[in-house]
């Protein structure tokens, strides 16, 4: 898929609706929001994984990611495109709303959550597909329109520590203390769109966990 395929002029939140000759805007439900920390695992090879927390509580462990020549885990740079495209229906949206993937999380699948899969499995592909295009041409310094959050969240990324982590909140991108984590209880309410402050993370140790294995199966 070639990048100039992608149209990225609108705001999440917003969809443009055509109505005779002139354009407007349909107001959309807020998607549900998660807090996402990756965490950097000590190498080598250098790596990470991450745990996302729902709004009201439910938590899911996602398996170890290498991070090669991407500079930035798999999983935070199809955060980057979906977020900065207002993709909805990829991965992270679709995890917000209570997807349960097969494989690549410690979440046992639930027929609710099988079914969100079942009912965007092609949106879900084209994500998958997209953000590994964006993502590819950001580490080769080709043109993509996803550059500057690619820029943001790497140097973000350099900055925490082996053994650190980095928390982020589905989909504004807002940079969270490692605090906004909640306890556990699974709900899957929608946020309201965030004020978009964004603060540096306080990057902290953690004991070596054992997630699952990381897969692009889902």
């Amino acid at each position: 898929m070639a990048l100039g395929d992608v149209v990225a002029d609108t705001e999440i939140g917003e969809r443009p609706a055509p109505r005779g000759d002139e354009t407007r805007v349909v107001p959309v439900r807020p998607q549900p929001s998660l807090v996402v920390t990756f965490h950097k695992v000590n190498g080598p090879p250098p790596s990470a994984w991450w745990e996302a927390v729902r709004r009201t509580g439910g938590r899911v462990r996602g398996g170890h990611m290498p991070i090669g020549r991407g500079r930035i885990p798999h999983d935070l740079g199809h955060m980057a495109t979906e977020a900065h495209l207002g993709i909805a229906d990829g991965f992270w949206g679709l995890l917000a709303l209570g997807a349960t993937f097969k494989r690549g999380t410690d979440r046992r699948p639930t027929q609710r959550g099988r079914a969100i899969v079942r009912n965007h499995r092609a949106q879900l592909d084209t994500a998958e597909a997209i953000g590994n295009a964006h993502h590819s041409a950001w580490v080769s310094d080709d043109p993509t329109p996803v550059s500057p959050t690619f820029d943001r969240l790497s140097t973000l990324w350099a900055a925490t520590p082996d053994g650190g982590s980095l928390t982020i909140r589905w989909p504004t991108l807002e940079v969270l203390e490692p605090s906004s984590l909640r306890p556990s209880h699974d709900d899957d309410g929608c946020d309201q769109p965030s004020t978009g402050i964004r603060r540096r993370s306080r990057a902290t140790r953690v004991t070596p966990a054992n997630p699952p294995s990381r897969t692009s199966s889902r």
